[in-house]
């Protein structure tokens, strides 16, 4: 299952209290119509593997192709396109398009293989490149110095600073500054740019989406289908992490709720949306486990993962989460239809609005105007485009 920025979700909590919250249900929504825009035609421009689109302030739109190690910056005036990057280790070249961001009009994009930020204007002229704040330096006198490893990148702050989500080795200790981390989770942290930790802002919840079982071969995973399990939002201004998490309600109703993190305090703003949960069908169970036991490597492991396997009653809340440049909220939920239904709540306007939008969008980014994403003809052809609403 594909995930846009942000995917599958499951419990968050927060190292501080939560701030202010607002709910809104799908229920109550207004259906409003969007206009279609073609933003690169597929039929005249062979797009390779979008690995993802930044839409940045002022119409700023960039789409990066993680086969070509390249980005394609649109004028949001007369939409000129400008093609930014190659594969290679020189000034503005990379090895992998990693995590994305904005600071004001400047554009930073992470290269996780060779472990630097690299800058670009909105209209992409390059303007440097700094190490990665990896490794990550905890505060002096940590008993442990080597405590946190898998670093993920969740954004950066305005005066340079990141946003650091981080695993804690196993067997390490929690230094008393860390404050209470459940076993499992995972820590949140703001580093300077020298990769000095300055202190926890938070910390999402364990993996429950993996059961473990001992066989005679040792000890052996098993990821639930369809499960909830939680991922942080990249926001495209980088101001705030964002954790997301989805949850049964009864009743048939499911909910998401996504905690801003406060970088200072950790305090949390939440929003919170209701919707109706979509039964999952007996075929469709019996087919996800049908497809999990067929890749296990032995009949003895497949007999273990058969007494822990679990498919849930219910599709996960949401298919895809989006937080645009202005802090609106797209949400798509689950659904069977030829249309692809989303929910919108957007920042300074009350209640919540609906609208359709075809099947083949992929819907992966959002400003002001609307949504953005691409969109897959009758041949296959990709092209960029976007719904304007109003």
């Amino acid at each position: 299952m594909k995930w846009s920025r942000i995917l599958v979700f499951v419990g968050i909590f927060s190292a501080s209290p939560l701030g202010a919250q607002q709910s809104y249900s799908a229920s109550t929504a207004t259906a409003i119509a969007a206009k279609r825009e073609i933003v690169i035609d597929g039929s005249s421009t062979v797009l390779d593997a979008v690995t993802w689109i930044s839409a940045g302030p002022k119409g700023a739109l960039v789409v990066a192709s993680g086969a070509e190690r390249a980005m394609r910056f649109i004028d949001a005036a007369g939409g000129r396109v400008t093609t930014v990057g190659r594969s290679g280790e020189g000034p503005g070249e990379f090895r992998t398009l990693g995590p994305r961001g904005w600071n004001g009009d400047t554009l930073w994009v992470l290269d996780p293989a060779l472990q630097r930020i690299s800058s670009f204007t909105a209209n992409g002229r390059f303007l440097g490149a700094r190490k990665a704040p990896f490794p990550l330096l905890p505060p002096p006198g940590t008993p442990d110095p080597s405590l946190f490893v898998l670093p993920e990148l969740l954004g950066r702050s305005q005066d340079g600073e990141s946003f650091v989500r981080v695993s804690i080795r196993r067997g390490a200790s929690i230094p008393q500054w860390a404050g209470t981390v459940p076993g499992g989770g995972r820590p949140i942290l703001r580093v300077g740019a020298d990769g000095q930790v300055k202190r926890m802002i938070g910390w999402s919840a364990p993996d429950q989406c993996v059961a473990t079982t001992t066989t005679a071969g040792g000890e052996f995973q098993v990821s639930q289908p369809f499960c909830m399990n939680e991922r942080p939002i990249i926001q495209e201004d980088g101001h705030a992490p964002v954790l997301a998490r989805g949850m049964a309600e009864g009743a048939g109703q499911c909910a998401v709720q996504l905690t801003a993190l406060e970088p200072e305090t950790g305090r949390g703003s939440v929003r919170r949306v209701t919707m109706p949960a979509i039964p999952i069908p007996a075929r469709v169970a019996d087919s996800a486990r049908a497809a999990y036991l067929g890749r296990a490597p032995t009949p003895q492991i497949a007999d273990a993962m058969r007494k822990i396997l679990e498919v849930p009653k219910a599709f996960p809340c949401v298919r895809t989460v989006i937080i645009g440049i202005t802090g609106d909220l797209w949400l798509q939920p689950w659904g069977d239809d030829a249309t692809s239904r989303w929910l919108l709540v957007s920042r300074g306007r009350p209640g919540i609005r609906a609208l359709s939008l075809p099947r083949a969008f992929r819907g992966i980014s959002a400003n002001e105007t609307g949504i953005i994403g691409v969109e897959a003809d009758a041949d296959g052809s990709e092209s960029v485009v976007r719904y304007r609403v109003p």
